[in-house]
């Protein structure tokens, strides 16, 4: 009967000790580190709309706005200490990334963010979660990410498309938002 009980015992201490080491060497980095179900607190959530090749995405935690328009990336919410002077305030100033160049072409007055909100309202709303490797996770990780899955397609200084990260786009400016 004691042998009994110990032969229980000694069971229940090796399925605990078994289910811990399966948990932390297979569970969590196979399982729930991609998905995105632990470490929550530095994820990044990558919310977009698309409409064929152009795109309206809000990253979270930063809460910045950024439109892909087939060719070049507009971020919102970027302090430019300028206004557009237009009568019917339809423009906000915006930072302007020229991806066929690679280069940031500085601040242009363009669609106001709320308009491009309601032109995009009938699109379904897409998330992708990320768990960056590095605490600088910015835009350019963004876009490269949506491009490497298919989402848009960059294109190239000769006016091809590229897809799939064939053309990286490089943070050489002081966007970089963590």
């Amino acid at each position: 009967m004691v042998y009994n009980i110990a032969l229980r015992l000694w069971s229940v201490v090796i399925a605990v000790i078994g289910a811990i080491i399966f948990s932390l060497y297979f569970l969590r980095p196979f399982v729930l580190e991609p998905l995105s179900l632990v470490d929550t607190n530095s994820n990044v959530q990558i919310r977009y709309q698309q409409i064929q090749n152009s795109v309206l995405v809000n990253m979270a935690p930063t809460q910045y706005w950024w439109w892909f328009n087939g060719r070049n990336i507009y971020v919102y919410g970027l302090p430019t200490g300028r206004l557009c002077e237009d009568e019917n305030k339809k423009y906000q100033p915006a930072f302007v990334i020229d991806t066929a160049e690679n280069r940031v072409t500085g601040y242009q007055c363009i669609i106001k963010l709320e308009d491009l909100k309601s032109y995009y309202k009938n699109t379904p709303m897409q998330y992708i979660y990320v768990q960056p490797k590095k605490t600088n996770y910015n835009i350019y990780d963004a876009i490269n990410l949506l491009v490497s899955r298919g989402v848009i397609t960059i294109p190239t200084s000769s006016g091809q498309q590229s897809s799939a990260g064939n053309v990286p786009i490089e943070a050489r400016t002081l966007l970089a938002i963590s």
